[in-house]
């Protein structure tokens, strides 16, 4: 009787998740990691000429890159190759930057103007004729006595 009563006191555990199918046991997470990845674009974009500046598959690979840096992996190992991805995704672009920003700024000279300062003029071409090789004697074949 006693054994009776016990079962009855004691709470029920409950089983499997709480949670109805499709939601998360921490509704907030995914909307703070939105926010991190967001925050950290914008500082990684302002090393890159800003958001604007960006071309769609750039600002792809930026938010790539900002997401690995945001998460915080369970393993040391895989934050590791998280931050090593994310490095090689912004030298990439930042290699990429480069190339594109070499004519930014006011309008130089003129090419021409610029090969002269460069390169001095040169009187008449000058033709000279290289000796040519001896050439080489007729081959011969070889010979080898039979034994």
């Amino acid at each position: 009787m006693q054994r009776a009563e016990q079962e009855h006191e004691q709470p029920t555990r409950q089983r499997g998740r709480p949670f109805p199918p499709g939601t998360s046991g921490n509704p907030r997470g995914a909307a703070l990691t939105r926010e991190r990845v967001a925050t950290l674009m914008r500082e990684l974009a302002a090393d890159l000429g800003g958001l604007s500046n960006l071309s769609a598959g750039d600002r792809t690979l930026l938010e790539r890159a900002a997401s690995l840096l945001a998460v915080t992996p369970s393993r040391h190992e895989d934050r590791v190759r998280g931050i090593n991805a994310a490095g090689r995704i912004l030298a990439g672009l930042r290699k990429r930057r480069s190339k594109r920003d070499v004519t930014v700024g006011e309008r130089g000279p003129p090419l021409a103007e610029l090969l002269a300062r460069r390169v001095p003029p040169r009187s008449a071409p000058v033709a000279t004729a290289k000796p040519q090789p001896p050439a080489p004697p007729p081959y011969k074949p070889r010979r080898f006595p039979k034994n």
